[in-house]
């Protein structure tokens, strides 16, 4: 009787283990998504709508993302993208390895409009250009100014070589270019003024050496306390 016992209880214990195998296997079928670009696609159009904004639209230092959802959609987009490599892993194809550069440069051309509203919120204070010219008790807006320019120049340049690249590597990949538009339906962030920013920066380093006698050998690492400045350029 007692072997009879243990036979049966082996048996339920097998049983139990196959169920647990069976319902692992069907949540991790069912938790991973198969990906065409065209449907990646419009995930990241519904973001665009959620927060209120446009890929196509969207242009350096004249149409830009509002600040505040900059930092959600980057979330959301990261999901995606994390959504889009476990289904890869699983299945490779050429539309979702076009996805995956398509989620990054969006990012990237949100990153740098973040950086471009930052340099904005310093305002005239923040440039070395203008009819009011500028002051070197101003000296620390002027290196905020370029540090945040120079960071929007910098990932926008990235945006704009990554769609490039997606553009460049799948002619004919499916939906890839009718979506993301070539020619005269290219997105207007191929139109960013990336030469006028990087222009900017250039005269506010100048600036800072030639005028405020600052050295700006160690490049735009970090922004500074704009107080300190006033204080050095006043002793």
């Amino acid at each position: 009787m007692v072997k009879k016992k243990k036979y049966q209880i082996t048996n339920k214990a097998y049983a139990l283990l196959g169920i647990a195998i069976v319902s692992i296997l069907l949540v991790l079928t069912q938790t991973t998504r198969d990906f065409t670009f065209e449907e990646g696609f419009n995930e990241i159009v519904k973001l665009d709508e959620k927060y209120g904004t446009s890929f196509k639209t969207e242009k350096l230092t004249t149409d830009l993302i509002n600040y505040k959802n900059v930092d959600p959609f980057i979330e959301d987009l990261g999901k995606l993208r994390e959504e889009v490599v476990n289904s890869i892993e699983k299945t490779y194809s050429k539309e979702k390895e076009a996805l995956i550069l398509f989620i990054d440069a969006r990012a990237l051309m949100i990153l740098s409009q973040k950086s471009y509203t930052m340099a904005e919120t310093i305002g005239p204070r923040g440039l070395a250009e203008g009819e009011q010219g500028f002051s070197c008790l101003d000296a620390g807006y002027l290196i905020n100014g370029a540090y945040y320019i120079n960071k929007s120049y910098g990932t926008g340049l990235e945006a704009y070589l990554l769609l490039d690249r997606l553009l460049g590597n799948n002619q004919k990949t499916p939906m890839v270019w009718e979506l993301v538009g070539v020619n005269e339906e290219k997105p207007n962030f191929f139109y960013s003024d990336l030469g006028g920013m990087k222009t900017t920066v250039e005269r506010n380093i100048l600036a800072l050496e030639e005028y405020c006698l600052i050295d700006m050998s160690q490049g735009l690492i970090s922004p500074v306390d704009p107080e300190e400045y006033i204080l050095i350029n006043r002793n």
